[in-house]
Order: structure tokens, then sequence, then C-alpha cells
């Protein structure tokens, strides 16, 4: 209300023009003035501007008097940075000119926007983890069944001295990861273990009935003993030491010898009950020790080493690996079954030889032939191994570590201080090489592993 007040007032005592150059003798300015007086701009004619209360122009000075120009007005204050432009002279009459306008002041410029703040980045995702794994090395569980020929000319002291070595190496102290199965050719037909055909039942005939009642004969087992799948069924399924050693050698005090030798589908059915037991414990490495003093006999077409050697190649095929022990001089082709077998050469006790101790001996090797086959271990739920990131080493006591290197197979060992996996892409055994398994066995030290990962996709 003040405001508008004094724009009244202004407007009442003020006269209105539209230019100092309209008003050259002052005609209708206010008394005292030589310009016309104006408010507000739009007061001004068109290209003036009202500044201090008059109508001017860019370079409008002020109008001297008789004695001397007054100082020009000053420059209005440059807009947005620029310099004021300068006042005019003033025009005398016959002073002295008048001074010039001083320059306007520069606008103050504006002041810059402040940044906005940045936003908080995002948390990472939560990738799959990933980082060396360090485990300790552990034997591969190992399953060995050992099949043992009854046949008639086993009868004596060769059959004693088998079974005597049998069962000395299931009652050797052991660490729990050996298991041993036990079974016989020709079948031992009866559950008495006698070999005899006579039976009460089914059960008796141990995969090789049904028991079938005959006039005159009684109860027998009429099963096939040249049929692979009675071979199937064991006398002593897989069992791990020392609890095994109870009913092996339960089993081979109440065994008797007789029949002829039906090698062949003994070793198919043996061979069956090995990929079951790989089926069922994936992680366990299988072995047959095949122990016969003669050849193949008492099965038309298949009475031959080669046809046995065949036999145990479709088992190396499998991953169950056939060992052969004959008892006897003239077994030289035995080598035969064991080369096919992965087993080669194969053990042959000569005549005069101690059968117990050489059985005995070798069932040993076998055992501590595994010595040198560790686990891989199961990768863990999100992960895939990165098996090519394996890393084996061994520190003799007061040594320094000692890389292992791999090599590709059991072949490629050499003298080379190596090892290998069963499989590249999704191994489950590791296999130290000769040279380095050996040190391992006799050189006091540290065996360490470490296996790298990569998430999975």
């Amino acid at each position: 209300m003040l405001a508008t007040r004094w724009f009244l007032l202004v407007s009442l005592l003020v006269p209105a023009c539209g230019s100092n150059e309209s008003l050259p003798f002052n005609e209708g300015c206010t008394p005292g003035t030589e310009r016309c007086d104006c408010y507000p701009n739009d007061t001004c004619d068109s290209g003036l501007d009202c500044r201090s209360g008059l109508c001017v122009g860019e370079d409008a000075g002020g109008s001297g008097s008789g004695g001397g120009g007054n100082s020009g007005l000053a420059g209005s204050s440059g807009s947005g940075g620029s310099s004021g432009s300068s006042g005019s002279s003033g025009s005398g009459g016959t002073g002295t000119a008048g001074n010039a306008g001083a320059g306007g002041n520069g606008g103050t410029g504006g002041h810059g926007g402040t940044g906005g703040i940045g936003g908080t980045g995002g948390e990472g995702g939560t990738g799959e983890q990933c980082a060396a794994e360090f485990f300790e090395p552990e034997l591969a569980p190992l399953d060995m069944f050992i099949l043992l020929d009854r046949s008639g000319s086993m009868e004596g002291s060769k059959w004693g001295a088998v079974k005597a070595a049998v069962s000395d190496f299931v009652n050797t102290p052991a660490d729990g990861h050996v298991g041993v199965g036990l079974g016989f050719f020709p079948p031992r037909l009866t559950s008495a273990g006698s070999g005899a055909a006579t039976c009460e039942e089914d059960a008796d005939c141990l995969g090789f009935g049904p028991c079938t009642e005959e006039l005159f004969f009684g109860k027998t087992c009429k099963g096939d003993t040249c049929d692979p799948t009675g071979y199937a069924t064991p006398v002593v399924p897989f069992q791990a030491l020392p609890g095994a050693a109870t009913p092996v050698q339960n089993a081979l005090a109440s065994t008797s010898t007789g029949g002829n030798t039906p090698m062949t589908p003994a070793l198919q059915g043996s061979i069956q009950y090995g990929l079951a037991n790989l089926a069922a414990n994936p992680s366990h490495l299988t072995t047959i020790i095949l122990v016969s003093d003669g050849l193949p006999e008492g099965c038309s077409g298949s009475d031959t080493v080669a046809a046995v050697a065949d036999v145990a190649a479709i088992g190396l095929a499998a991953d169950i690996r056939t060992f052969v022990v004959g008892i006897g001089d003239q077994l030289a082709n035995f080598n035969d079954i064991a080369i096919a077998g992965g087993t080669a050469p194969a053990l042959i006790i000569g005549a005069g030889a101690n059968v117990s101790n050489a059985l005995q001996e070798k069932l040993e090797e076998i055992r501590a032939d595994v010595g040198c086959i560790f686990g891989v271990p199961v990768p863990g739920q999100g992960e895939i191994h990165d098996y090519d990131s394996l890393d084996v080493s061994f520190t003799p006591s007061g040594a320094q570590r000692q890389s292992v290197n791999r090599v590709a197979g059991e072949a490629q060992c050499g003298m080379a201080r190596g090892y290998y996996l069963d499989d590249p892409v999704n191994p489950t055994t590791i296999t130290l090489c000769p040279e380095v398994c050996d040190e391992v066995q006799q050189v006091s030290g540290e065996l360490a592993f470490a296996l790298g990962c990569e998430p999975s996709p």
C-alpha cells in the first residue's frame, strides 16, 4: 500500500516526458533540472531507458551548464558480467567539456549451481564362491574279489596252501580302506560248502538252483555251472577289513575241492558282480584276483585262455582289473589274461615254491599297489572343480617342497615324477606314477593336494 501511494505522489509532482531530445529547452520539465524526469521506464520513448529517474539513450551524456559541464552520468552496471557503457561527454555552452562518465561496474556473475550428490553405488552381486581347496590325501577304497579254483586238481597241499594264504591276508591289520569278497569255481553248490549237488532249498544252491527233488537222487541243485549268472552271486560279498576276515575264513574252512575248471563263466559272473559294486560305490576301485592251477575246461565253447582273456578285457574297459596267479609250471599263457586285464605279468608259482607265502605276498602287493591311488573330493554345491589347477606336491621331512607334474596317463609315467587322473574331465582318482609312489611310501614326508575351482555357470 505504501509503494502504491509513493508512485501516485511522484506521478503528480513529476511532469511526464518522452525523451530529453524532445524537450531541448526544458519545456515542462521540473524546475532546476536539465533533463526530463521519468518514472517508471514505460514513460520513456522506444530505445530509451529510465536510468536514475531520467530517460536516456546508451550514449546520452548530461547537458553542461554555461559555467562548465557537469560530469556525465555513470554508465549503468553491465548485465551478466559485461562492463557498463561510459557516459557521454557533457556539452557546455562556454564551459569546459564535461568529464567522461564512469564505466559501470561489471555485473556479479551468477553462482555456479550446486552439484548433485552422487548416487550410492549398488552393492556387488554375490557370485559363486571359488577358492583353492587344500585336502588331505585319502586312499581310494579298494575292493578285492578273490576268485579261487576249487577243481579236483587243487586237492591236497595246493588247496591247503591257498586257503592259508587268503586266511592270513584277511587277518592282517587293515585301515578300513580295503574290502574283500570271495568266490569259487566250480561253484560251491551248497551253503554247507561240501561242493555236493544236494540241497534242501533254492538258497542252498547259491545261484545255481533251483533245488529240485529227483527219484533215487533226492534234492539236488540243477543249475548250469557254465552259466555266468550264478557266479554273480558271491559266496562272501564285499566287506571292509577287518570285518570281512571272519566270513572269509569260515567259507574257506567249509569248502572242499571237486569238479572241473569253468574259468570263463566264473570270471564273467565275477565281473558282473564287480560292475554292480561299482554302480553302488563309484569311488571304489574294484579288482579280481583269479587263482588257478590249470587251464579252463568243462564248458564247451569257452575252454580256452583266449576266451578268458576276452572277458578280462571287457572288465578292464569297465575299470575292473584282473590279476592272475597260476600254480604250476605249464601256465605261461596266463600272461595273456593278465595283459588283457591290465595287470601283467601274471604271477606263476612253480613246483617246489612256497605257494602260501608267494600268494600272500602277491595279495599284499596288490593292496600296496593302490597305496598311491587317491580319491578326488566331490565338488560342493554350486562349484565345478577346475582340475587343470590341481597341484600335487611332496615335502620330505627337513627338505624343500617338490612339485609333482601331471602326465596324460599311466603309459606316460616312465621315470617321470608325475601323477595322472583316471578321467581328465570328471576324475574319481589321482594316481601317483611309480617313481613318486615309491618315494612317498619309503620316505617320511607330507603329500599335499590343492584343488582350484571355477563357479558353475
